[in-house]
């Protein structure tokens, strides 16, 4: 297929695309790999426990956007190093050639899809929670991957294609939903139960207040790109609207990924950070909230505890720290029958 069957606005358009996406990859690969190394750096210098499944997560998130990142590199040098004779060359170069980088690209969309919304349900949710939004999430990642594997490596047709972002915009939507979801149901029961609680130490509860910023903020960040990329992924392309879809769907896909591995990072650091601000003799304020369980540091004089008694909660006092039931052996665990 010749360039100049294609109008020259598309063309530019696919050229720029290619070109800029590279560059915008490799300022977020930057930025991902200081975020990933300060995480790992807040979370192995405390001295609670730690937990290597955490760990293993945003270790895999990070070599997935490695591989989106270096996939991407290695089609750029290819495109514009070595079909680059003639402006009409490079283009024929991008638009033609196998599909296995799109199979790739949406493998790690779906790996890293998982690993973020797998951090936020790991132990922390109800079991019927965890049937309604991350087992979706999972069957659907799984279908994408099925359903791409065989043809990963042909050239598709009109309708393939059509179908192929059908799937992935599935995918985001219901990554979209599932991290909503859970993120709004764990910050409501722990703003209800803990921080407006008349028996929660008022320490406790500013802690509580800032485990619900944390993990609105980092979500509220996924979940938009998410929902952009899902809606971008859907539109149907065509000769009228491609000169700014192609694009919009290349850096919403880069953004999506990076997002995907960037805010669980960040909760988990963050988390983990909030025993900072913290001196002197403290206690750990256990609250088992409807097989929600998570602990709160608060400040005590001599180690003495601070008991309260509710209906629809149990307070008492445990050690170690925030970070490491939040983000620890014990963290965040719910009764037994809600354990992952």
């Amino acid at each position: 297929m010749s360039a100049q069957e294609f109008p020259i606005s598309l063309v530019k358009a696919f050229i720029g695309t290619g070109f800029n996406g590279t560059v915008f990859q490799a300022f977020l690969w930057g930025i991902y790999t200081v975020v990933y190394l300060n995480t790992l750096y807040t979370y192995l210098s405390k001295k609670a426990s730690r937990n290597w499944v955490i760990i293993g997560a945003i270790s895999v998130s990070y070599v997935g956007y490695c591989v989106y990142a270096i996939v991407g590199w290695y089609l750029a040098q290819k495109v514009f190093i070595d079909d680059s004779d003639t402006r009409d060359t490079l283009f024929e170069s991008m638009i033609s050639g196998s599909e296995w980088p799109t199979f790739v690209t949406n493998v790690v969309v779906c790996v890293m899809a998982l690993v973020a919304d797998g951090i936020l349900a790991f132990r922390t949710i109800f079991h019927w929670m965890h049937l309604l939004t991350y087992r979706p999430t999972l069957g659907m990642d799984v279908t994408v991957i099925i359903y791409q594997g065989p043809v990963g490596h042909l050239e598709l047709t009109g309708r393939q294609a059509i179908l192929f972002n059908e799937l992935d915009g599935a995918q985001a939507f219901t990554t979209f939903a599932a991290t909503l979801t859970s993120t709004l149901i764990i910050a409501y029961r722990i703003y209800t139960a803990g921080v407006v609680s008349e028996g929660t130490p008022r320490k406790s509860r500013r802690l509580l207040k800032n485990i619900v910023e944390i993990l609105l903020q980092s979500s509220a960040v996924y979940s938009v790109t998410a929902l952009l990329y899902a809606v971008f992924v859907v539109v149907p392309q065509s000769l009228e609207n491609i000169t700014w879809i192609y694009p919009a769907q290349s850096y919403l896909t880069t953004l999506f990924l990076f997002a995907s591995g960037v805010a669980p990072a960040a909760v988990v650091a963050r988390v983990a950070s909030l025993d900072d601000g913290t001196s002197g003799p403290s206690t750990v304020t256990t609250m088992r909230i409807s097989g929600l369980q998570f602990n709160v540091q608060s400040t005590a004089h001599g180690g003495s505890q601070v008991p309260t008694h509710r209906d629809d909660s149990d307070m008492e006092i445990a050690d170690p720290s925030v970070s490491s039931h939040l983000f620890g052996k014990e963290g965040l665990e719910g009764t037994e029958s809600s354990r992952l």
